[in-house]
């Protein structure tokens, strides 16, 4: 029988995950545009960064030290993200844009704002 994977131990909630995403995903696009400043970030080259984001922190977990181990490390992020996804996908609809978008267009704006799950205005 597998072994079942703890829950984990979360310090932050969501609104500061979001809070914090809001402000740092416009920096991160930015840094990744000025390589290649006339082609289009790709949603490709998101992935592959946070995929190196996430090795970087499997990578330092000094309690992962089997590949069976790094797996399951990079299944739990897995797990994360689609939760994330789903969550996201449930709090817009099908006629609004995505948080990504909103966050874009939030920060094109110059208004910043922490968002959550308390926010009084549709993301």
């Amino acid at each position: 029988m597998a072994k079942a994977v703890p829950l984990p131990v979360l310090t932050l909630n969501e609104q500061e995950l979001m809070g914090t995403y809001s402000e740092f995903m416009p920096i991160v696009m930015d840094m990744l545009q000025s390589f290649h400043p006339e082609t289009p970030i790709t949603g490709d080259d998101l992935n592959s960064f946070f995929g190196l984001c996430v090795g970087a922190l499997i990578d330092n977990d000094s309690h992962l030290t089997t590949p069976r181990d790094i797996r399951l490390g990079g299944e739990t992020s897995a797990v994360h993200a689609i939760g994330w996804a789903k969550r996201f996908r449930e709090m817009r609809g099908d006629d609004r844009p995505s948080f990504f978008a909103y966050v874009m267009e939030d920060r094109k704006k110059g208004a910043p704002h922490v968002h959550g799950p308390e926010c009084k205005h549709d993301h």
